[in-house]
């Protein structure tokens, strides 16, 4: 029996939108104009880039506010289907597609969005989704997604050390202060995205940058199952896999858990939202500059997933841990999935092939770990052992 999937892989959270229908006006990928007014600093909701999303209340002008993930990946911008009946008249459908699922949804005019006081610049098109086709282990079910056709009139900063979200002007931009600067293409909906390598070895060209994807980066299934065979990464279910170390611009980086999904979807190579969090950001869009200063070498750890893998070493520190002693040493990562309630972990010992699976849950924000699941698999991703767990 294979382990369930709602709990053993990364969430995906990533929109790419197909232009199937011939009512759909896409964004304009050339560079913007000024933007008149910019948002002040915000402070990043607690979880950000930690297993969590980049998530920002917007407010619609009848006072009304709703939380939307900050979504480069997503050339629209997106609403959550309960959300229809205040947005208008509805000109026409679209197709949406999220790594292989391609639900229709409706189109409409982009109500005015504002950030605190300030009024935010769109686009003229926005779309809705349905959690239930799109994402239905979601956390966040009501939530929209803030696209490009918004994002790219801005140069936006993202400080993960400080919990900070700042809206820079050209003047305040200092390429010398921010690190790295990769110069950013557009694909022909407008998704930003980098002439480099995937983060694990894949020579491609393009590398999709997608801060609505909430893990280290994205490959397609079959390249990704061949550089977990080569640089011994360990299978996490059928939605990810875990890799202990990768070199990416002459830098190292551990502890990477990257997602897949099926070979006929346009995306190949991402970055995520998990391993932007390593770094000072900067998205400079009209400038055409994404600007990365590494502060962590490894992932940033929500304190949930935190006291996760605190239960999961105390139980090998007393020998209770099913397939490990005590004395055995490694590596582990973990992820959540629709609650921070219910974590997965996939680790590998030193000098062993086999991976170690757990999965532990709780019944509330504050209760108790306890252990669920616990197998082992071999570098096929096969099961070859079930632990009883007490």
């Amino acid at each position: 029996m294979k382990p369930d999937r709602t709990t053993a892989r990364v969430l995906a959270v990533v929109l790419t939108l197909l232009p199937l229908c011939s009512c759909v006006t896409w964004p304009d990928a050339s560079p913007p104009g000024p933007v008149a007014e910019l948002p002040g600093e915000l402070p990043m909701n607690k979880n950000a880039g930690r297993g969590d999303l980049l998530i920002v209340n917007l407010r619609l002008e009848s006072g009304e506010e709703l939380p939307f993930a900050l979504d480069t990946g997503s050339p629209l911008t997106v609403f959550p289907k309960s959300f229809e009946p205040k947005l208008g008249k509805r000109f026409g459908t679209v197709t949406l597609d999220n790594f292989g699922k391609t639900p229709r949804s409706g189109r409409y005019a982009t109500p005015r969005l504002y950030l605190g006081a300030t009024r935010l610049m769109t686009g003229t098109n926005a779309v809705t989704y349905s959690h239930q086709d799109l994402f239905p282990h979601t956390r966040h079910p009501d939530m929209g997604f803030l696209g490009m056709d918004t994002l790219k009139h801005y140069c936006i900063q993202l400080d993960f050390a400080a919990g900070k979200i700042r809206f820079l002007t050209p003047e305040q931009v200092d390429p010398a202060a921010l690190g790295k600067a990769f110069p950013l293409k557009f694909t022909k909906q407008g998704c930003p995205w980098i002439e480099h390598g995937s983060l694990i070895g894949e020579k491609g060209a393009r590398l999709g940058i997608d801060a609505g994807y909430d893990s280290d980066g994205g490959m397609e299934h079959g390249l990704l199952r061949r550089q977990v065979w080569t640089r011994k990464g360990a299978a996490m279910g059928e939605g990810a896999a875990f890799f202990p170390e990768c070199t990416w611009d002459g830098q190292t980086y551990t502890n990477l858990i990257i997602g897949t999904w099926p070979a006929h979807t346009r995306a190949a190579n991402l970055m995520g939202l998990r391993f932007l969090a390593r770094h000072l950001v900067t998205f400079d869009f009209p400038g055409r500059t994404m600007y990365l200063k590494r502060a962590s070498i490894g992932p940033l750890i929500a304190e949930e997933l935190q006291t996760a893998m605190d239960f999961l070493k105390n139980l090998r520190d007393k020998g209770q841990l099913p397939g490990w002693s005590a004395d055995q040493h490694g590596e582990m990562s973990c992820a959540s999935g629709a609650s921070m309630n219910a974590v997965s972990a996939t680790g590998q010992k030193n000098g062993d092939l086999s991976k170690y699976h757990y999965i532990v849950g709780r019944q509330t924000d504050d209760g108790p770990w306890k252990l669920q699941k616990a197998w082992r698999t071999d570098q096929k991703d096969q099961i070859i052992e079930q632990y009883s767990v007490p």
